[in-house]
């Protein structure tokens, strides 16, 4: 008998081996697809952080190439052969280390204003421009450095320049002043006629 429960235990556990290995297969093949669309969805994800990174360097690099444009006509006009530079010196009182530099075209009656050496102005002050005769004394506003006449980094464009003595540069409420506060002169500079 012994040998009969042997032959009934094994055939009382029959083997399907073909479907077992048809399950094992279909679970390994929704492995395969399961692993596939996640490879998929990552490579979506690293495409789209691509393509905006793409559109933010085509940005940048339009606007560095206007600007480097915009620098290059600067440049050109202030190399011109009409144009003067002076150097304004800084006042020993106010801002010994401060300069600014003004190249002026006469013919065209245009200053062009380099402040870079110019410390920033605090919170609701602006610096204006003034052209300046000394016998008698009298000050004229060219304008307040602002966005409106900027044309470069830290470079301002004042139009209807008239021909002065000196030119200089005062610290001055926001909205700009009729006189200039000499107690605020950041810069002086004489101009050769």
């Amino acid at each position: 008998m012994n040998e009969n429960k042997a032959s009934d235990i094994k055939k009382s556990k029959p083997r399907n081996l073909p479907a077992i290995l048809g399950w094992a297969a279909a679970i390994f093949f929704m492995g395969g697809i399961l692993w596939m669309l996640k490879q998929n969805n990552d490579l979506n994800k690293a495409l789209q952080t691509a393509t905006v990174q793409n559109t933010v360097l085509k940005t940048k690099n339009s606007e560095t190439e206007n600007q480097l444009k915009e620098s290059n006509k600067v440049l050109e006009i202030l190399s011109a052969k009409d144009v003067q530079t002076y150097t304004l010196a800084g006042n020993q009182a106010v801002a010994p280390t401060a300069f600014a530099k003004v190249y002026l075209n006469q013919k065209e009656g245009n200053a062009y204003v380099d402040i870079k050496n110019l410390p920033t102005p605090p919170n609701g002050k602006a610096y204006q421009v003034w052209t300046l005769k000394m016998e008698p004394f009298s000050a004229t506003s060219i304008g307040l450095i602002n966005l409106q006449n900027n044309v470069a980094d830290g470079i301002y464009k004042f139009s209807d320049f008239s021909l002065s003595e000196a030119i200089g540069i005062t610290l001055e409420e926001e909205g700009g002043s009729e006189t200039p506060n000499l107690s605020q002169l950041y810069t002086l500079g004489t101009i050769a006629k």
